[in-house]
């Protein structure tokens, strides 16, 4: 891990040990703690949102939080270990463990902690969302992902004037994407192995209270599901006027 460890400079420890302790936090306010300037702290943290030990929500100011030391580990470890087994075990050796479960209070938990875990991302990527706007990051990592031969279906439960074009785009970017109304949950499939699912609130965007699992055969089940909806799902019309036929 020598390389690895390179890529972690000395104030990004100081940064997320003061997180730890002081909770959520902008880089202000983690600058004062540590007497630096808040773009040292913003360069510090870069390496710590990448390796998912820190979880940037989106308020204004920004602000920070650290995840805890083993749900860390394990958000780092999960999609290396799915690989790790489905390419050097045989299925009938592979010992089941108990389901790793977090928690996610909010749409910006569940973004941030996804866009961690499709970094990850080995063979396939399925994605049921709510039709709002998506952070650039999600964005980024969706073009990487394809980059590096990732299918990606996204099923979007709502089509208007305010999102048509930005689905529009997706597709041009190579995601595959499809109507669907009525599932009622926001829900990402990684790789059959970790899996989001949390409440969807069409007059409350930032509402998500959900759970994470990473458990293939829960992540199996949940495939089945999505494709399921899928065969029923409608093709992305051209203009809203098709929206009529649906």
């Amino acid at each position: 891990m020598k390389g690895l460890s390179a890529q972690i400079p000395p104030q990004a420890t100081q940064i997320y040990q003061v997180l730890l302790d002081g909770g959520e936090m902008t880089a202000t306010d983690i600058g004062r703690s540590l007497h630096i300037w808040p773009h040292s702290v913003y360069r510090a943290l870069k390496p710590l949102i990448n390796l998912g030990c820190v979880i940037k929500n989106r308020n204004q100011p920004a602000t920070f939080k650290a995840i805890a030391p083993q749900q860390a580990v394990n958000l780092f470890l999960a999609p290396q270990k799915d690989w790790f087994l489905s390419t050097f075990s045989q299925k009938e050796n592979i010992i089941l463990e108990q389901p790793g479960i977090t928690f996610l209070n909010n749409r910006n938990e569940l973004l941030d902690t996804s866009i961690v875990d499709q970094r990850g991302s080995r063979k396939k990527v399925c994605l049921v969302v709510s039709g709002d706007e998506i952070p650039a990051e999600l964005v980024l990592e969706n073009t990487r992902a394809i980059k590096r031969g990732v299918s990606i279906r996204l099923i979007v439960q709502r089509i208007d004037k305010d999102n048509l074009k930005m689905i529009h785009n997706w597709i041009k970017n190579g995601l595959k994407v499809k109507f669907y109304p009525s599932v009622n949950s926001r829900i990402i499939i990684i790789d059959s192995c970790i899996v989001f699912v949390t409440s969807y609130n069409p007059t409350n965007k930032d509402e998500a209270l959900g759970v994470r699992f990473v458990y293939p055969p829960f992540g199996k089940i949940m495939s089945d599901f999505f494709n399921q909806i899928w065969v029923q799902a409608k093709p992305v019309p051209a203009s809203l006027s098709g929206m009529e036929d649906y």
